[in-house]
């Protein structure tokens, strides 16, 4: 398994696909893991280097089946790519240059169609917060707890005058990103989420 440290920039611009998989559960991040998500990124100055948000294990697709070799699952990381696509896509509602372009294929949610298109529509658009967000109007869990997040994401800017700038979410926050060389994906999806027992970054890194 080969480790890669990317900034946020890097992992959600260009041709990257990250492919959520059947085998996956449900987005599900609830306020005391997203609450802490948010609390971690408050602590992180300008002049931060190098200030890690967890991990993410991906498996390239076979290139065989006619995919792109930018093409990924995501066989760990679910939670914390869909939260970080939360964030970066409501920051870049008003620039002029987007992070996320609406066309861009950054995060597909091959698990459920609808949830993808609820990505894509909502999210990814920035439409979600052109409004009062009422997660109890959602059609379904997945929608339910990605609206609770981008509710609280943007409390979470709007409330804290010394919130991230751009610059310091782009480029200073970095993921460690695990490329599967081998073996069943599902195997190692199955290994690390043994006991049902949810990994965070650090017992990951310390598993690997």
């Amino acid at each position: 398994m080969e480790a890669t440290k990317l900034p946020l920039a890097s992992i959600f611009t260009g041709h990257r696909v990250f492919d959520i998989p059947f085998y996956q559960r449900s987005y599900v991040w609830k306020k005391e893991q997203w609450e802490r998500f948010l609390e971690d990124m408050e602590f992180v100055s300008i002049e931060s280097k190098d200030y890690f948000l967890g991990s993410a294990i991906l498996k390239q697709q076979n290139l065989n089946m006619g995919v792109t070799a930018d093409h990924r699952n995501v066989i760990d990381g679910q939670q914390r790519l869909t939260t970080l696509f939360i964030i970066i896509s409501f920051m870049q509602r008003n620039f002029v240059d987007k992070v996320i372009t609406r066309e861009a294929d950054i995060l597909r949610y091959s698990i459920r169609d609808t949830t993808d298109q609820f990505l894509r529509n909502k999210i990814q658009t920035g439409i979600l917060w052109n409004s009062e967000i009422d997660p109890s109007q959602a059609a379904s869990k997945d929608q339910y707890y990605i609206m609770v997040v981008a509710k609280a994401v943007k409390e979470w800017f709007d409330n804290d005058d010394n919130h991230l700038s751009p610059e310091t979410l782009l480029h200073d926050l970095k993921l460690i990103v695990n490329e599967v060389d081998n073996g069943d994906e599902e195997n190692v999806f199955a290994s690390l989420n043994g006991g049902k027992v949810d990994l965070d970054g650090a017992d990951l890194m310390r598993a690997i």
